[in-house]
């Protein structure tokens, strides 16, 4: 069964939300990413798990709620 965890998605320059926002969906790689299309549509960048990549890449980002 596919691991359960906080997924995190960032938007591009041109996008809607722009490059300095992300969202956060729960759920599997896949739900979590079913999840995003359904708010947003295929309009944004790359999708990340929680660690410290993640953290790296999204300093003084901030999240849509």
């Amino acid at each position: 069964m596919p691991k359960e965890a906080n997924w995190y998605f960032t938007f591009g320059y041109g996008q809607e939300h722009g490059p300095d926002h992300y969202v956060k969906f729960y759920g599997t790689c896949d739900s979590a990413r079913e999840q995003m299309v359904e708010h947003y549509g295929q309009k944004w960048a790359f999708q990340y798990s929680e660690g410290h990549e993640f953290g790296k890449i999204t300093y003084n980002m901030k999240e849509l709620k």
